[in-house]
């Protein structure tokens, strides 16, 4: 093999590709290498000459290899790969070889003793730093014992480190001096490695230990300059001490205590004594980190630091005060067996420093008591202690009190401490930051405890033991605040974590100090100083004061509650100028506008809570607060100009002025707060005005309360504002708005100041128009109010002058004007604060409208009412569901549920163009959907009623017990709601038209004298047909009664609408079953309502039905007048009354009863009739009833005649004429609804709606004339004047206008023309049909009869002729001379005869009509019938 040269080895050496670089060195220094190992072995003496040459030709190899060596394993050792570890192994070889080598020539070299040693000692170093700890310990240990071996002490008495010979260590054994100590540091440094490796042997820590015993005296020969190795050994033991502490499962207590305290005595004793808490401080966190037992060998840590360092020297102190510090916080995530050990420690201990550091005894104290509270605590986390978050403070007080000598002991713990901290001494002032927080550690659980549970304690009383205890905690608070508040205010960082820190704690702490002080009535004056130069400070900042003012408040609300009335007066007086004081500085500072308000709001609750405590405690203190509240409160919005009116003050300011007034008997003149402000100059006008203004309303509010005291304040305020504030032209709106508050005032007085109070409201719309033009006016405020203005001042002429024009007038201005504000989106732009109050107006409006048959705004008020809605967000289910149950879909004796304005104001209504949508959005109010079911089954009761309503959802045969059913639980509560007696009386009235059209009259008197019941709870005030004051008041104030736009309202008109229609209803009911003289009582009685409040579509009725009742009752003149009379109205009516169809159902029911009374007349022989005969106005009824308006596209699609054609347009779940819907689907006919008995609007003859059926085109009788003396024609003979053939084809054209066009019943049959009528035609076509013929079936005669006895029940005398001769049909069938079996079944014969007998002789229920009035006329007719002698008996 080619010998290598010393240059390439070199390089080689320094590449970072050495592989076999071993072989290589050592083939090249082989020579050196077998002489080393002959030295080894042989015991003769190595040739010099020999030597001498190999050191000349290989040490400059061997120099520069040991020079780079270290440095190039250093650098190869930090790459992880195994490539380079077994490089590190190939170059250590390398290095070892080169040491021993020049081992073996070094005697041969002038160089410094164990220079060889030296450098074993950096290759230990090396091999360290490479990870290798286990071969430099080898080494090191090697480097020993070869030291031991030359060592010339003869006592063996080291074990590792060479002995000290007895004359010491002199100048020629330094170097050995300096070996020993640099590999002991070493080997130290290896164990501390290893320790933190994965060994878990501990025999290298006692090694350790006794290295450190033997190298003590090596140290003592240090010189100087080489004290650093000494620092070293040092440093390297406090982390091998590290090392160790932080293996966990280790059991050799004694061998952990006493590395540490060797350790730490080492640090004294060395130049790093300074170091010594900090490594104590290591030790402790190591310890406490592992949370298990070995947390108390913190106590053997403190224990060595307190008897190993002068604590009176220096900073030492402070030091161990600050190792005690950290280690009792982090106690708090320890266990709390260790916090009490701990505790008892440092109690312990604090004895040592009684006498020569006072500061240090307190400081350990504090400490120590306050770990004892950690450790309740911590046993409260546990289940130890029943508690939440924290130990309960009467647990923590316990605590305090079984220790009390632990904190009281002398001297005292806080006050002479203090005073000793506090007199200025330097050396006493160098502890105060500790004292402070070891107050702080004791303190901040003990606030804690106080402030979560400072309702209980402010109410509790101290027995005597607890009390010195408490004291004691107080003081602790007091000196803490003390401190704290002192560093806060010098302080010049005001943003670090500490001061934050410190703002907290004091605010927590100064809290609880007060709250104790309430408790035990200590120190209050000074600690609530305290609590006053804290919040006046300038670095407390917003939610700080926050927290003072609501700490304030709560204590003061328990306080409040447990009567304790004197100090809840206290602590809220000191809560409220906190309040204000905060405010003004925030107005100032420019806080946010919106949390600022907030601010203020709950600033006057306060207040007013305070005026409440005082007014109960000292009266005459209230108006002087009042003023300083207020007087607060304009600083506030003189600096912000828009800070919310102090609402509740000024409430609790007129509740206390009225309980005074009702406290005196005589009239008491209480001041005005104009009275108590006026004098002062703090107080603007514009302020003032403000105050005034939120008064009055409050006066307004609690009128029902004391109404002649609050009534005189408001008309007061009123006359200052309008005389001495509102002077200036910029004030026109706000004295505008004062006349209409006036006019409210007025009101709300009764009704005998309605002039005056009308003259207010249209002074009030003067001043309103003159402005609403001006530049920069805010015109959606401006028409908001005149609406208002308007709207007050139709109501109140409603009740003045009913007959007034203006009334019409007024509610179509107020319509217009809300309109034009609305297209303005002034809602959503925050212009005019239309609340959902506003809504009270607009349904009194409505109800107003629909009484009095102001038709022609009907649109409007529900496009207006619709759009409300949609700007709420207020879902259809739920608006529809609303204005179903106050019936406000359709105006008063409506024949539609839903009438055309209404349709016609929504944008889309095809969503309700069928009777599934209605259904579906009525579904969640079971009484509204049940309601409405009834309505329209019976609507759609038609031929037509199968193919035109097939929804699912739809029950078209709703029956009466389900009515009642929901009527009874809507009334079944035991505090019934107005609105479910409103809806519950409807359905029985709805109930009622049913049962009526379909004959059972019997169950009638059950319930319409239930209805009346309803009618009469619902009313308030209607006897006296005037507006309650306390109704009055509900629409008056509309703006300061909070209101749910969803809840159900019933103004004064629609309960008034309500009583009038049940009123109506009950007097046809008893017309019907013959009671002439109730039903008398109950038609006048509404009749004069309706006169007296001017409500023509009801005096129209009331009078129609009267004198329907007088044609019976043969009162012709009476009769003739009531006709006459609401034929009046209706042609004066300037207005338009009703819809279109009401009307001509309202005209053609006057011309028919004006018919009947001229037959009427003919009858009983009074002669000739008036100039317009009985012809006459049945043509003019048929004329009327063959008019267009009958059939216009919402009602009656064109080509709707034919049935088949009907069924082809009407789809499933919809329907034609018949249902809701129109051919094309669009909205529904206002008409189609007239046929719906829910509106009185045919309530003129309610005896006969629907009370047979209809005729349809399957009914073909044939018809022929054939001359037959019948009484008609006998009467017609008489009197040519006088012919029925007209009111004849009134009833055929009403019959044919069902049988060619069905649907049309839904829209004028229920003007139910007289049932006489359609009696007439049946015998007329009876005649005809058996004139026509030869034979006479007595079947299709009783059939005939059959459909005349339904329709004539109502006519007493036709009834009981048909009655007759239906009983005599059934006695011959019982005797078998004719068959009757088709008309028998399911009941007999017999059964049939019997029931028509009884009816015929009046015996039967429904017929104690006044078959008495049968005049004379009648007997005589009957009598000069010879060719109907026959039947004479039967026909009387």
């Amino acid at each position: 093999m080619a010998s290598i040269s010393e240059s390439s080895l070199l390089s080689k050496l320094q590449s970072s590709d050495s592989t076999g670089i071993f072989t290589q060195v050592y083939d090249y220094l082989r020579p050196l290498a077998d002489l080393s190992q002959n030295n080894n072995s042989s015991k003769s003496k190595p040739d010099q000459t020999l030597i001498r040459s190999l050191a000349k030709r290989f040490l400059p190899f061997l120099n520069t290899s040991l020079s780079v060596l270290p440095k190039h394993l250093t650098h190869i050792s930090k790459s992880s790969s195994s490539s380079s570890d077994a490089l590190v192994l190939e170059l250590f070889q390398v290095y070892k070889l080169c040491l021993d080598c020049l081992e073996s020539v070094v005697s041969q070299l002038e160089s410094k003793p164990f220079s060889v040693e030296f450098l074993r000692v950096r290759m230990m170093q090396c091999l360290e730093a490479c990870g290798r700890v286990d071969d430099a310990e080898a080494e090191g240990l090697r480097i020993l014992e070869k030291l031991r071996a030359t060592s010339k002490s003869t006592k063996r008495k080291a074990k590792i480190l060479p002995e000290v010979d007895k004359g010491g260590i002199g100048d020629k054994d330094k170097e050995l001096c300096l070996l020993v100590v640099q590999i002991v540091v070493a080997l130290v440094r290896c164990a501390a490695a290893a320790a933190a490796g994965t060994s878990n042997e501990y025999g290298r820590f006692r090694r350790v230990l006794d290295l450190v015993e033997e190298v003590r005296p090596w140290l003592r020969g240090l010189d100087a300059s080489s004290y650093e190795k000494h620092q070293a050994l040092v440093i390297s033991l406090g982390k091998c001490a590290l090392s160790l502490l932080g293996k966990t499962g280790c059991s050799d207590k004694d061998l952990i205590i006493l590395f540490c305290r060797v350790t730490l005595t080492e640090y004294v004793k060395s130049p790093v004594k300074d170091q010594v808490y900090k490594i104590a401080r290591r030790m402790c966190s190591t310890l406490l980190a592992l949370q298990g037992t070995e947390s108390m060998y913190i106590i053997d840590i403190f224990d060595c630091v307190a008897s190993e360092c002068k604590l009176e020297e220096g900073s030492a102190g402070i030091e161990f005060v600050e190792l005690v510090y950290y280690c009792v916080n982090k106690c708090q995530a320890a266990n709390a067996s260790f916090c009490n050990a701990f505790a008892q420690y440092l109690n312990k201990i604090a004895e040592r420093f009684k006498q020569v550091l006072t500061p240090i005894n307190s400081i350990l104290r504090l400490y120590a008591a306050g770990l004892l509270l950690v450790s309740c605590s911590l046993r409260s986390k546990v289940g130890d202690v029943v508690s939440s978050e924290s130990a309960k403070f009467e647990c923590l007080l316990g605590i305090l009190m079984e220790n009390q000598k632990m904190i009281q002991t002398s001297p005292p713990l806080l006050g002479q401490t203090f005073t000793l901290l506090d007199s200025g001494c330097e050396a006493s002032m160098t502890y105060l930051p500790s004292y402070s927080e070891a107050l702080k550690f004791l303190c901040k659980p003990l606030a804690k405890s106080v402030n979560s549970e400072r309702k209980q304690l402010v109410t509790e009383e101290d027995d005597a033991s607890a009390k010195k205890m408490l004291a004691t905690v107080q003081d602790a608070f007091y000196i803490l605040c003390q401190i704290l508040l002192s560093s806060l205010s010098f302080s010049s960082e005001k943003n670090t974590d500490e001061f934050d820190e410190n703002s907290r704690t004091l605010l927590n702490v100064a809290l609880a100090a007060f709250t104790l002080s309430i408790r035990t009535n200590l120190k209050l004056q000074e600690i609530t100083g305290l609590v006053k130069q804290m919040m006046a400070s300038e670095w407390i900042e917003m939610e700080g004061m926050k927290y003072i003012i609501a700490s304030l408040y709560n204590i003061a609300v328990a306080l409040y509650r447990n009567k304790q009335l004197n100090k809840a007066s206290k602590v809220l007086n000191l809560c409220c100028k906190a309040s204000w004081n905060c405010i003004k500085c925030c107005c100032a500072n420019s806080m946010d506008e919106e949390a600022l308000k907030e601010f203020v709001i709950e600033a006057c609750k306060r207040s007013a809570l305070l005026l409440d405590i005082l007014y109960d405690i000292d009266s005459l203190k209230i108006r002087k607060k009042v003023v300083k509240i207020l007087t607060n409160w304009s600083a506030a919005n003189d600096l912000l100009q828009d800070v919310p009116t102090p609402i509740p003050v000024l409430k609790q300011w007129v509740k206390i002025e009225c309980k005074q007034a009702k406290q005196v008997d005589e009239e008491v003149d209480s001041p005005t707060l104009y009275t108590l402000l006026s004098s002062s100059t703090e107080f603007s006008k514009r302020n003032i005005s403000i105050i005034l203004e939120q008064e009055l309303q409050a006066y307004e509010e609690i009128n029902l309360k004391c109404p002649e005291f609050c009534q005189k304040m408001q008309m007061k305020i009123i006359n200052i504002l309008l005389q001495d504030i509102y002077l200036t032209p910029g004030t026109c709106f706000q004295k505008a708005q004062t006349l209409v508050r006036k006019g409210k005032a007025l009101r709300m007085c009764g009704t005998g100041g309605l002039r005056d109070c009308i003259q207010c409201f249209s002074e009030a719309i003067t001043i309103m128009k003159e402005i609403s033009g001006e530049t920069g006016a805010n015109k959606n405020a401006i028409e908001h109010q005149l609406s208002v203005a308007y709207c007050m001042r139709a109501f109140c002429i409603q009740e003045a002058e009913p007959s007034s024009k203006q009334i019409f007038e007024d509610v179509k201005t107020t319509l217009d004007l809300w309109l034009g504000i609305s297209t303005l989106d002034c809602f959503e732009d925050g212009d005019c604060s239309l609340s959902d109050s506003i809504m009270i107006l607009l349904y009194n409006i409505i109800d107003l409208m629909q009484l009095k048959g102001f038709m022609e705004l009907s649109h409007n008020a529900y496009k207006l009412l619709t759009r409300m809605f949609n700007w709420k967000n207020v879902s259809i289910e739920k608006w529809l569901t609303f204005l179903w149950e106050s019936r406000r879909l359709s105006h008063a004796l409506c024949v539609s549920p839903i009438c055309e304005a209404f349709q016609s104001s929504l944008d889309h209504f095809n969503e309700l163009s069928d009777i599934e949508s209605w259904t579906r959005y009525l579904q969640a109010n079971q009484s509204s959907l049940v309601g409405f079911q009834q309505i329209f089954s019976f609507l759609l009761s038609s031929p037509h009623k199968n193919s035109c309503c097939k929804g699912d959802s739809f029950q078209n045969d709703i029956a009466a017990n389900d009515i009642k059913k929901a009527a009874l639980e809507l009334i079944s509560n035991v505090s019934v709601p107005n609105h479910s007696t409103f809806l519950a009386g409807y359905l029985y009235y709805d109930l009622c038209l049913k049962l009526i059209a379909n004959g059972r009259l019997m169950e009638l008197d059950e319930k319409h004298n239930v209805i009346v019941d309803f009618s009469k709870n619902l009313m308030d005030g209607v006897d006296r047909i005037e507006v309650s004051k306390s109704v009055a008041r509900e629409i008056l104030l509309f703006d300061s009664i909070s209101w749910n736009l969803e809840e159900c309202y019933l103004s004064p008109w629609k309960i008034l609408q309500c009583y009038l229609e049940s009123t109506l209803q009950v007097g046809i009911i008893h017309e019907m079953i013959g009671d002439a003289t109730e039903a008398e009582t109950y038609l006048q009685w509404g009749k004069a309502i309706s006169d007296s409040l001017q409500l023509p579509l009801f005096m129209v009725t009331f009078s129609s039905i009267l004198g329907k009742l007088y044609v019976k009752k043969r009162l012709w003149d009476l009769a003739e007048k009531e006709l006459q009379s609401a034929q009046e109205i209706l042609k004066k009516s300037n207005t338009m009354l009703c819809c279109s169809k009401c009307k001509l159902i309202l005209e053609v029911t006057l011309n028919q009863f004006f018919g009947d009374l001229c037959l009427s007349k003919y009858d009983g022989c009074e002669g000739t009739t008036s100039g317009k005969t009985a012809k006459y106005w049945f043509t003019d009824a048929l004329d009327k009833l063959n008019l267009s308006e009958w059939k216009n596209s919402l009602s009656c699609p064109d080509n709707g005649s034919d049935e088949t054609a009907m069924d082809v347009k009407c789809g499933s779940a919809k329907t034609c004429t018949c249902s809701t819907m129109n051919e094309t689907g669009e909205n529904v006919g206002k008409s189609m609804k007239a046929g719906a008995a829910t509106k009185i609007g045919a309530k003129q003859n309610k005896k006969t709606k629907k009370a047979a059926k209809v005729l349809t085109k399957d009914t073909n009788l044939a018809i022929e004339s054939k001359p037959r003396i019948t009484r008609s024609r006998y009467r017609a003979s008489q009197n040519p004047c006088i012919s029925i053939s007209s009111k004849s084809e009134v009833v055929k054209s009403e019959d044919e206008n069902l049988i060619s066009n069905p649907s049309g019943m839904l829209n004028w049959t229920e003007s139910d023309l007289n049932n006489l009528d359609a009696t007439t035609c049946i015998f007329s076509k009876m005649r005809n049909f058996f004139c026509s013929t030869n034979s006479i079936r007595f079947e299709d005669l009783a059939s005939w009869l059959m459909v005349a006895f339904i329709l004539s029940r109502a006519v007493s005398d036709i009834f009981q002729k048909v009655s007759k001769l239906l009983a005599v049909i059934h006695v011959s069938a019982l005797r078998e001379q004719i068959s009757m079996s088709s008309l028998s079944q399911p009941l007999s014969e017999n059964y049939w005869a019997s029931y028509f007998h009884q009816a015929s002789i009046g015996t039967h229920y429904t017929h104690q009509f006044l078959s008495n009035l049968t005049g004379r006329c009648k007997d005589s007719y009957i009598s000069k019938s010879s060719n109907q002698e026959g039947s004479k008996l039967l026909l009387r």
